[in-house]
């Protein structure tokens, strides 16, 4: 009871205001993106599709960390909302499938770079469809296996939220389990994808060193190279930031700091972190994608001043009567 009143003092006094912030800042951020890929017909490509979905599951991702906070939700006495609540479903499908997306914009560069010849193939509409429902299918699976946790605690009368359950919590330990796993496997993708992509784009570049005549590949070369950059930056962050995660949870299943107030306070403070590498994916785009920033020149800067036009002159129209 110790560790859970003072989870609740913690989170409450640090965790929340900051989580809240940071998740209203995400959804603004991946707004935008969603919006600028939609409305710049330029951006339509295999590519931005995919980072697309990546952005509206980084939405989804903010989502739920703002509306799943401990203190949202009073007790219940039904055992479907103590479950869909407390097991914090929604918000683990929706980190899943953010770490689905970024494993997808990779596999697509990838192919796109070290095997173009087979990437018309791979790319063609119906089969990114059945890639990202297959994507939401597998985030629906595992997210839905934190309902089937092990657990004493739903023997209790009162619902009981992950904050309040305890380290020693088996719902605690199966949990961190399941994420563990599914943190490493996009993690290993991610170094493999990469790997391959340095080693092809450092052969075209020998080869554009030698052949300096090949103006159309060369550009082709280097337009590869300015998104694979891009998306490499992503997932960089992705590793950095999820990797503290992962150390919280090895510490956790092991039992290590769960007495220590130092320790607790790192672990509690590693639940920002995911919220934070959804909201900084449109900052690397506005910084770095030099696509995205033309896309919001031209496709929504303009769509927005029309719109506040037609909307004034909507006014004035009723004003005159």
């Amino acid at each position: 009871m110790e560790a859970a009143n003072r989870t609740d003092d913690f989170d409450n006094t640090h965790v929340l205001p900051l989580t809240i912030s940071l998740g209203v800042i995400g959804i603004l951020g991946n707004g935008l993106v969603c919006v600028t890929i939609y409305r710049a017909r330029f951006m339509h490509n295999p590519t931005n599709y995919l980072i697309i979905h990546l952005a509206f599951a980084d939405l989804l991702v903010c989502s739920t960390q703002v509306a799943f906070q401990d203190s949202f939700f009073p007790d219940t006495k039904s055992m479907f909302l103590c479950i869909f609540f407390s097991r914090e479903i929604l918000v683990w499908f929706s980190i899943l499938l953010s770490s689905m997306g970024i494993m997808s914009v990779t596999i697509e560069r990838y192919l796109a770079i070290v095997h173009p010849l087979h990437y018309p193939r791979y790319s063609t509409p119906r089969r990114l469809w059945l890639a990202v429902a297959g994507m939401w299918f597998s985030a629906t699976v595992f997210s839905a296996l934190h309902v089937v946790l092990p657990s004493q605690d739903l023997a209790q009368t009162d619902c009981l939220f992950p904050g309040k359950l305890g380290l020693h919590s088996p719902v605690i330990r199966a949990g961190v389990a399941i994420n563990s796993f599914m943190y490493l496997c996009p993690m290993s993708c991610l170094f493999y994808c990469y790997f391959k992509i340095i080693l092809n784009l450092r052969r075209g570049a020998h080869r554009q060193r030698r052949d300096r005549n090949h103006a159309p590949a060369n550009e082709l070369l280097g337009a590869q190279r300015r998104v694979a950059v891009v998306l490499a930056i992503v997932a960089t962050a992705y590793i950095i930031l999820w990797l503290p995660v992962l150390l919280g949870n090895v510490f956790i299943t092991l039992d290590v700091g769960s007495a220590n107030e130092f320790l607790f306070k790192m672990f509690r403070w590693t639940t920002i972190l995911p919220v934070i590498n959804s909201i900084i994916n449109p900052v690397i785009y506005a910084f770095k994608y030099k696509e995205f920033q033309r896309g919001v020149k031209e496709a929504v800067l303009p769509w927005c001043f029309n719109r506040r036009h037609r909307v004034a002159t909507a006014n004035d129209v009723i004003a005159l009567g």
